[in-house]
């Protein structure tokens, strides 16, 4: 079974797991759906509760990364790297030898995050150097500083933004 098919299918699992546990200790359903997890070979970091509901779900990658919600930035991710207040990390990746990966949403529109993403990273230092838009549906944003270059691609989602960062040092 490929990683993303198992990584669904515990997920599922676990939720429901969650949810339904045998004990109305939230510790205990925790376990229980990490364990489930386990079995189907993925780390699963499940939140629950007082009330017995899953509240959070975190699957941790082999290589580092991590899909679920309100996630943190990674270890030794660039201060200088600026992400709007309010935007929820959804999904994180190192990219090898020294970048990241980070997916985003924000309620924003494409346009308005684009707008937020320029002013973040200009009062970071950071030099535009390529922009585009497809559509107003689809925005791209490129910047530099010091070698390293950072990419934004936003995208609308029903009226919201979702975002993909990616930054590493500048290929020569």
């Amino acid at each position: 079974m490929n990683y993303l098919k198992t990584m669904a299918v515990a997920g599922t699992a676990t939720l429901m797991l969650a949810a339904c546990g045998g004990s109305n200790d939230p510790a205990s359903q925790e376990k229980a759906a990490e364990n489930l997890a386990a079995s189907y070979g993925v780390d699963a970091d499940v939140t629950v509760d007082e009330s017995g509901e899953v509240s959070n779900v975190v699957i941790n990658s082999p290589g580092g990364g991590q899909v679920g919600n309100n996630l943190d930035l990674p270890d030794g991710f660039p201060g200088d790297v600026s992400i709007p207040e309010g935007w929820a990390l959804t999904g994180t990746t190192r990219v090898p030898p020294d970048g990241f990966s980070i997916q985003m949403m924000t309620e924003e529109s494409v346009a308005d995050a684009g707008e937020a993403i320029r002013a973040a990273m200009s009062g970071e230092g950071w030099t535009e150097t390529a922009s585009g838009s497809a559509s107003p549906q689809f925005s791209q944003i490129g910047f530099e500083k010091d070698g390293r270059m950072t990419n934004f691609t936003i995208i609308d989602n029903a009226g919201k933004a979702t975002v993909q960062l990616i930054t590493m040092t500048r290929p020569s």
